[in-house]
């Protein structure tokens, strides 16, 4: 027992390896749930510290009630008291608001008409309680409240915004009605006007959508009651009472009236930090729950919180399986570092055994000692795993750039007791791995020694019984399962056994290829040395096997009796010609006739072939090109080994009959140099994929979005502002809008396609590299059409006969200024059926140059978008005229030319226009239209056409493409913004910036076509761009985002290149933490190389000492053995590194292909461009090059301080 013990002191080293292979192994097991966990809980705390302010804000929609003071008392307390049972101390502040239905407003001048009367317009709005307006706004003037002779009377303060558009005065009584007929009514009067205190920032983002809110034309409330006429643009008036007054309101004229609740309600973020993130999402259910149970009808909203963690798990699905590819690779990675430290071990003790079991010792007992010894490591190592894997991942984090304060080391390793299990997992196979290794060798110990000359070790165990082989297959049946599974490794679907399947293929892949190259490796070798073209034969045998096969399968269905027998004639003479080479490879004659016939063949039939020559098969005739130059180079192989100097003879000797030493060391460094490609790949992959991502979602350096067309500064005034700046080199505007081709929506992006051209960031692979010129062909300049007003002129007019009297029609036409708002102005009614001139003011607001847009004409009383018919007809138009202040008459357009088109109604019966004679009222003809029953959302008209083709030029993504009855360079109409417009698609193209096609179809026009075009039909509502995109100096860029946001008005948002890069960043950690993980893979990879390098070259050189006694004894120096053994060192480690870097970085290809990484807006463009990082690559290969050559100096040092003697003794 002794003896046996004695063994263990004296292979430290072995076990010692041993030890660090399983640790490594079981680290990296543990690793993987414990890292996971850590980028959730950080993902987590990431996007609630990207929520604006300290807290969650949460919001409960009450069900529009009833009104009563016992109701609303009833209702609020039962908010407060969940709220407060849920969250308690961790709110920091609560609002509600009530508000009424909406009334009808009389004041003076405008009053509510006592009958049905359509002559103007009544103003409409609600009364409104905000809970401490008082004390977050400022008082203009006025007061919060006037003492009232009645309580019947209510005070309310006013917004500056309502008092300036409604020229309210303070005293003012308004009147309230529900409807005309109403014999209840609500008076309220004036005390004061107001505007927000923006200190108080998260009050005012609650309630800042109250003090002006938009019209009500596209809301529930947008029919008016019977017998008014209300403007569907005129934003409703908001009277704020206080409190009592609405208490007063609800017991009074309200009562039993419905009105609004809402409740906002702010959480510390803490508060809903936790170890699991399902705490968060189960909590804010929870509350929903508790709140709709109580009240009825209603609806909660928190912040996000179901939507933040459901994101989480999302990405932390999608990663999971990329994640593990790499991890379960890095376990690969330490388990062969445990099979060769467990090689190494049993082979050194395999002499010490023999002689002890000779001695007596059973084999039980030794079996006992290695599975003790084992057993203790793996505890040991099971143990420390989950340790240092927690320690490994607190440091990951720090460098992920997310600080956390709550995520400890403590707190990582309680929160992920399941590490544990997959290190006693990992812990397991690696001790299965080294027993089975030992346990071989023992066996092999006990057989009878034999004493054999250089050169007559069998084949490793694995070669020996084809496990190669085996691995082999699961290999290629892991490229097809890459290749034709239509699921990706991070598909989400995927269940258990199909993730488990996708996590091993990348190591089965690579451990494969490695065992298939080292049983080619030797027969390599002996090609290069020049003894042996077992190599040649096995490769050509493939390649024409593989020829045939393809060609078979490729034309099986219409194969002819030529074709048949052209194929069988190239395969005879292919085989003909090979057969003598190589046979008769020692007759200089037969050698080139063999050699010229494979040539000959090959040439004939990829020039003379029938048959359709696919890349495939052009890349098997180049093949066997290539094994046709490696069969004319041998020879002189041959001849070059006769002469090559030791140091190259040796060598090669060496490696063609010692494979078994090295089988394993070339295993490890060919899976390990894979591995480090995979992560340099895969990492590099990701980063440049969220450096893409960001600018595909900004497009420019700087973006600037939400721009809305009621703010002061508008996108053509803040163009105009930012481009003022210093260090912008370009602002252009951009309108976004919905839009669809048949029955498919889009999205429609209105550019400048110059601008835009120059300024945004595109890749090669969005068309080909030709975006820029496609965009330029969108730059149709406007033909001579335009008609425009006079300055001076302050009236516009024409000559109007219509076909027969109209009483229910309006004539209209449409303006533009120069700022590019329209404005449509009614000429009067068309209840006459003579000719008639027919004129209306300009309006002051608009500003010079101003163009005349369109005629339309109008039929109150049908709803924009309703069906229902119109009453068709045709007018005559003539003398298109405009006056100044002296009432002189201008005539701007005779109307006998084809400028006008007719505005696109429907497909079915478009209206149309004419230049006739029949009526006329000047000079020799006029215009008419003739319109249908159809309205292109409720408008229809001419309008001046400024494009030659009529047709608006777009760009499609390739969806267009496949749409049935659509083609390139072929006008149709489509829907832009809801109204059917003429365009024509003169282009394709795959991606562009801001827009993803895998969400739906898109288009990108001309902002200057469309805008004009759209705001002809826009009555009431202008459509204008809502963002501006920045092109700037690179040196100022971080300098300019600041700038911009502090002169952009309030509501804009404001996002600079870096920042979307860091919210892309920070709102995808899991892409952030493969990336790290990716790095430390590399450095994982150099220490196992490492160990096992150095662990490999210790026992080479105690199992060659007799070797080398016999280099000396033929009087061979020592320094010349040193190289020799360096060369045979250094060409087995480069080939492996060689293949290793080949293999992985195909298999890279195949993984990153089928990753479904996510990014922040959870799309897939622009497409992954598949990269390497060579900055980490080459670096960590000339590490490990320099250690591999420090290790292989310090064995030559040993051998060279040991003689003849010594080398006796020992062996």
């Amino acid at each position: 027992m002794k003896s046996i013990i004695s063994l263990s002191s004296n292979n430290w080293q072995y076990l010692l390896t041993l030890f660090l292979g399983c640790l490594l192994a079981c680290t990296m097991g543990a690793f993987g749930p414990i890292y996971m966990n850590a980028l959730n809980r950080l993902g987590f705390e990431s996007e609630l510290t990207r929520i604006l302010g300290e807290t969650i804000d949460i919001t409960i929609f009450g069900a529009r009630l009833p009104a009563s003071s016992s109701r609303l008392n009833n209702t609020s307390d039962l908010v407060d008291k969940t709220l407060y049972s849920y969250f308690d101390e961790s709110i920091t502040y609560q609002h509600r608001t009530y508000k009424s239905g909406v009334y009808l407003l009389g004041y003076e001048n405008r009053e509510i008409p006592v009958e049905p009367d359509f002559s103007y317009t009544v103003a409409r709005g609600w009364i409104q309680n905000i809970k401490d307006l008082s004390s977050n706004s400022t008082l203009l003037s006025g007061s919060f409240a006037i003492s009232n002779d009645t309580e019947d009377l209510y005070s309310a303060v006013i917004t500056k915004s309502t008092q300036q558009r409604f020229q309210f005065e303070i005293g003012q009584t308004i009147e309230l009605r529900k409807s005309i007929s109403s014999k209840e009514m609500v008076p309220v009067k004036i005390s004061g006007v107001i505007e927000p205190n923006y200190q108080k920032e998260k009050y005012w983002a609650n309630f800042e959508m109250f003090l002006d809110p938009p019209p009500l034309a596209d809301t529930a409330d947008a029919t008016p009651p019977p017998g008014v006429s209300v403007a569907p643009d005129e934003p409703p008036v908001v009277l704020f009472i206080s409190e009592q007054d609405f208490v007063n309101y609800t017991e009074g004229a309200g009562h039993g009236k419905l009105i609004s609740t809402m409740w906002f309600a702010g959480i510390d973020k803490n508060s809903f930090i936790s170890d699991d993130i399902q705490y968060p999402k189960l909590l804010a259910a929870s509350f929903e729950r508790k709140i709709k149970t109580s009240l009825a009808g209603s609806t909660v909203y928190v912040s996000s919180i179901k939507g933040i963690v459901l994101n989480i798990e999302e990405k932390a699905t999608a990663a999971n399986i990329s994640l593990s590819v790499l991890i379960t690779s890095l376990i690969t990675s330490g388990i062969l570092l445990v099979a060769l430290a467990a090689r190494n071990l049993t082979s050194s003790r395999n002499p010490h055994f023999t002689l002890l079991k000779l001695r007596g010792a059973s084999l039980s007992s030794l079996l006992n000692f290695y599975i003790f010894e084992i057993f203790v490591i793996t505890i040991i190592a099971t143990i420390l795993a989950p340790v240092i894997a927690t320690l490994l991942a607190k440091l990951l984090m720090n460098f992920t750039g997310i600080s956390s304060a709550s995520i400890g080391i403590i707190s990582l390793i309680t929160s992920s007791p399941i590490a544990w299990l997959y290190s006693l997992i990992v812990a397991i196979i690696a001790g299965f791995v080294s027993s089975l290794v030992s346990i071989i060798s023992l066996f092999q110990a006990g057989r009878k020694i034999n004493y054999a000359r250089i050169g007559s070790e069998s084949p490793s165990l694995l070669q020996k019984h084809f496990f190669d082989g085996v691995l082999g297959v699961l290999g290629f049946i892991a490229i097809w399962y890459l290749l034709f599974n239509q699921r990706s490794l991070g598909a989400t679907e995927q269940n258990s056994s199909a993730q488990f399947t996708s996590m091993l293929i990348p190591s089965i892949l690579l451990v494969s290829i490695a065992l298939l190259f080292i049983r080619l490796f030797p027969m390599t070798i002996r090609y290069l040395s020049g003894r042996s073209t077992s190599i040649i034969h096995l490769l050509w045998i493939l390649g024409v096997s593989y020829l045939c096969a393809h060609m078979i399968w490729q034309n099986i269905n219409n194969f002819q009796t030529f074709e048949i027998l052209e194929i069988f004639l190239f395969v005879s003479f292919t085989v003909i010609g090979y057969t003598i080479t190589h046979f008769k490879y020692s007759q200089l004659a037969y050698w080139i006739f063999g050699l010229l016939l494979q040539s000959s063949t090959i040439i004939a039939f990829h020039q003379l072939s029938r048959l359709e020559i696919t890349p495939i098969m052009q890349f098997n005739l180049i093949y066997l090109g290539l094994l046709l130059f490696l069969q004319l180079i041998f020879p002189f192989l041959t001849l070059i080994d006769s002469r090559s100097p030791l140091w190259i003879s040796m060598p090669l000797l060496r490696l063609d009959r010692g494979e078994r030493y090295y089988s394993t060391l070339l295993l490890l460094v060919i899976t390990s140099a894979g591995l480090i490609t995979m992560a340099s790949t895969v990492g590099g992959t990701f980063s440049k994929l969220q450096t893409d991502r960001s600018w595909y979602q900004n497009a420019t350096d700087i973006k600037v979005t939400g721009i809305s067309k009621f703010a002061q500064d508008n996108a053509k005034r803040l163009e105009e502002k930012y481009q003022s700046v210093d260090g912008v080199t370009n602002a252009t505007r951009v309108m976004r809008i919905n839009g669809g081709v048949g029955s498919v929506s889009s999205e429609i992006l209105a550019i400048d396609p110059v601008a835009f051209a120059s300024s945004a960031w595109f890749r090669e692979d969005f068309s080909g590299g030709e975006t820029e010129n496609i965009l330029k062909r969108l730059d149709l300049p406007f033909n001579n059409n335009t008609l425009f007003v006079p300055e001076g002129s302050t009236k516009i007019g024409m000559w109007i006969k219509p076909s027969r009297k109209f009483n229910n029609f309006f004539l209209l036409v449409v303006l533009q200024g120069s700022e590019g708002k329209s404005r449509t102005i009614s000429l009067g009614s068309l209840n006459h059926s003579d000719w008639k001139s027919m004129s209306a003011s300009i309006p002051s607001t608009l500003t010079h140059p101003i163009e005349l847009l369109s005629i339309q004409i109008h039929e109150p009383g049908i709803a924009k978008n309703s069906k229902a018919k119109r009453t068709p007809g045709n007018i005559y138009i003539d003398r298109v005229f405009v006056a100044d202040k002296n009432t002189e008459e201008i005539v701007i357009d005779e109307m006998e030319t084809s400028r006008w088109s007719p505005i696109a109604t429907t497909l079915i019966a478009p209206d149309y226009i004419e230049i006739t004679g029949e009526e006329v009222y000047s000079g020799e003809s006029s215009t008419k239209y003739k319109f249908g029953v159809f309205a292109n959302r409720d408008v229809r008209g001419i309008y001046i056409n400024n494009i030659d083709s009529g047709r608006f030029p777009v760009i499609a993504s390739k969806y267009f493409e496949q749409l049935d009855g659509y083609e390139i360079n072929i006008g149709f109409y489509g829907t832009v913004a809801g109204r059917l417009t003429p365009l024509v698609v003169i282009d394709t193209i795959d991606y562009f910036p801001t827009l993803y096609p895998e969400k739906t179809m898109f288009l990108i026009g001309n902002i200057n076509h469309l805008s004009r075009y759209l705001n002809i039909m826009s009555r009431l509502e202008s459509i204008e761009p809502s963002e501006v995109y920045i092109d700037t100096d690179t040196s100022t860029e971080s300098r300019l985002g600041s700038i911009i946001k502090n002169i952009s008005p309030r509501g804009v948002s404001v996002s600079d290149i870096t920042s979307t890069l860091n919210e892309i960043k920070s709102g995808n950690i899991h892409l952030t933490g493969w990336r790290l993980l990716s790095i430390t893979s590399v450095v994982f990879v150099i220490i196992s190389i490492s160990i096992g390098n150095y662990s490999h070259l210790d026992f080479l050189s105690k199992n060659s000492l007799s070797t080398t006694a016999l280099l000396k004894a033929l009087g061979i120096n020592n320094l010349e053995i040193a190289i020799i053994n360096l060369v045979e060192h250094f060409f087995v480690m480069g080939c492996g590194l060689l293949v290793g870097t080949l293999v992985g970085r195909q298999i890279s290809l195949l993984i990153v292909t089928n990753l479904t990484p996510v990014g922040s807006l959870n799309t897939t463009s622009p497409p992954i461009v598949v990269t390497t990082e060579w900055m980490i690559m080459l670096p960590a290969f000339l590490v490990i090059t320099a250690i591999m050559f420090v290790a292989q100096l310090a064995s030559s040092i040993k051998i060279y301080k040991t003689d003849i003697p010594s080398i006796t003794r020992i062996a």
